[in-house]
């Protein structure tokens, strides 16, 4: 019944717009990895995890920090509520468990990392996943720290506030009245995916999806707990319990239905991704087949949309705004472009702003290509002298 109770909630609440969860990123799939491990450690019950189960439960952690690294948190807490919790006589086979489980990790990312370093990309792959994603995370806390931003939107804490009372109620009463041992790791979990979500230091909404698992296993573990210590003419009330809860969450959920698909973007993004999809249209019949535009902006949707080749590897204005690694990148990037010659260039706004114009490479785009076309998101450039340019000059004349 638990179980049940935690997938109907995943059902109900994983595409939540609060959480950004109808466009699914990277957390997704976090949750599946790390509730697959998770799930190990529990069917160990009172016994040892075993070499095959420390093996397995290592696999997926180490996967999932393979899509982000802030998991390490998760696996470090689970271990350390496991070995605390094992039986004196069983502790040198309980490290022994986290030997194996540590090992896998420590394998994986040998083998990532020897992978880069075999092809000569070995400093490129310790820059884009230490040197910059350290600075990202220590600047963020030192910059927004006062702002409070971990305040999770209404709508979002309104389904925190269902699931939780749930979580809580069920924690109390395993740990009343036992088993403690899944609770005591359930809650090390909840814990655990807490510090993950802070630990980034930007407090995206969805972020908060790595909350979900944890708090839907307690809501099941609980209404199924509340079924069976209730006298048998009161179980009713386990059922009714969850019923209301449901009931609430859809209500919640209903009206996001009822929101156009393009609505749904709007209201958590703002326009910029809709007028991306449009954008991307347009170009590709502005451009012919052959010709290659660039964007300074972060619209990676343009280059997909448009199925056509970056002019460079460097697709993200953020790296290049600010950062360790800035200087390097920007001199990359314009290099790549002054070779490629784009036939169009499309800026957006906003990220000029944030570096002004007086950048070498927008002030050798400024002198090389002429304003066409602006969305006021994004503003559009012609190569002088190219196609685009003498096509609008016919046109003019």
């Amino acid at each position: 019944m638990g179980g049940l109770v935690a997938a109907t909630l995943w059902a109900f609440v994983s595409g939540d717009i609060a959480f950004e969860g109808n466009q699914p990123n990277t957390e997704v799939f976090l949750n599946a990895f790390l509730t697959a491990g998770f799930a190990v450690f529990i069917r160990a019950q009172k016994k040892n995890l075993g070499p095959l189960r420390a093996l397995v439960a290592g696999l997926f952690f180490a996967i999932a920090s393979l899509y982000k690294q802030v998991v390490i948190a998760e696996a470090a807490l689970l271990a350390l509520a496991y070995l605390v919790w094992t039986p004196t006589g069983a502790r040198k086979k309980a490290i022994v468990d986290l030997a194996l489980f540590g090992s896998v990790g420590a394998a994986a990312w040998a083998a990532v990392f020897g992978y880069f370093a075999a092809r000569g990309h070995g400093q490129a792959f310790f820059d884009a996943v230490i040197t910059y994603n350290r600075w990202y995370s220590s600047s963020s806390w030192h910059k927004d720290f006062d702002k409070l931003p971990f305040i999770i939107t209404p709508d979002g804490l309104s389904i925190m506030v269902c699931i939780g009372s749930l979580f809580v109620m069920g924690l109390i009463f395993g740990f009343i009245s036992g088993p403690r041992r899944p609770w005591v790791l359930l809650l090390a979990f909840a814990i655990a995916t807490q510090i993950a979500v802070l630990s980034p230091g930007r407090f995206h909404q969805h972020y908060y999806q790595l909350l979900l698992p944890p708090l839907m296993i307690g809501a099941g573990w609980a209404v199924a707990m509340l079924r069976d210590i209730l006298p048998a003419r009161l179980t009713w009330l386990s059922y009714a319990t969850i019923g209301v809860v449901i009931m609430v969450i859809a209500l919640l959920e209903a009206p996001y239905y009822r929101v156009p698909a393009e609505m749904w973007s709007v209201k958590k993004y703002g326009g910029v991704f809709v007028a991306t999809d449009n954008l991307a249209h347009g170009i590709d019949h502005l451009l012919l087949p052959n010709e290659t535009f660039y964007e300074w902006g972060n619209e990676s949707g343009l280059y997909f949309t448009t199925a056509r080749r970056p002019p460079s590897g460097i697709i993200f204005a953020y790296p290049v705004q600010d950062g360790p690694l800035a200087s390097r990148l920007i001199q990359r990037l314009q290099d790549d472009v002054e070779r490629a010659q784009p036939e169009l260039v499309v800026v957006n706004w906003e990220d000029m702003k944030k570096v002004g114009s007086a950048l070498p490479l927008l002030k050798w785009c400024k002198q090389n290509y002429r304003p066409i076309y602006d969305t006021k998101i994004f503003l559009l450039l012609a190569r002088k002298g190219g196609r685009l340019d003498r096509q609008q000059a016919m046109v003019a004349n």
